[in-house]
């Protein structure tokens, strides 16, 4: 059982030519093929149709094994996490301290004198990996497109931000 490469498939058949002609609208179980032509216009392809359509076969065959494959992952992936959500009580408590130190923390920055305006026309702001906070601390991330952990944005240098 010999299988055609499409790269090295021109050398091994000497009167055909190997033209990468591909649809760009050809998505899928085609992706990779490449059609075959004879070299010189007029003469017959001298690949039988049996190797051509045992080629398809083999990718259609080898298409629904990875599609198994993935399946049986995914199902194992799904039983290493468990059925259930579970949240330990020391998350739950370790999240309650977090949310209490940052409303003391806003109240004391309130206080506080707010900084000078620094010089420069762009601000990166940048939020950090951990979780928690108040609802006022997330709302103020969202308003600065920070809806999620570890995201970084730029915003003009004045006095709203």
């Amino acid at each position: 059982d010999t299988r055609l490469v499409p790269s090295d498939a021109a050398a091994r058949i000497g009167d055909l030519s190997l033209h990468g002609n591909m649809d760009p609208e050809d998505v899928g179980a085609n992706l990779g093929k490449v059609k075959l032509q004879p070299r010189r216009p007029g003469e017959t392809i001298k690949v039988a149709e049996t190797v051509l359509k045992r080629r398809d076969r083999n990718l259609k065959a080898a298409a629904q094994r990875a599609e198994q494959v993935a399946k049986v992952r995914k199902q194992q992936k799904e039983y290493k996490k468990g059925k259930l959500n579970i949240i330990r009580a020391e998350k739950l408590v370790k999240n309650q301290r977090t949310r209490t130190m940052d409303e003391h923390r806003l109240k004391t920055q309130q206080k506080k004198k707010k900084p000078k305006l620094q010089k420069g026309q762009v601000l990166s702001v940048c939020r950090n990996g951990r979780e928690g906070g108040t609802r006022e601390v997330k709302k103020a991330l969202r308003e600065l497109g920070l809806s999620k952990r570890h995201l970084m944005t730029f915003h003009l240098n004045n006095e709203e931000t």
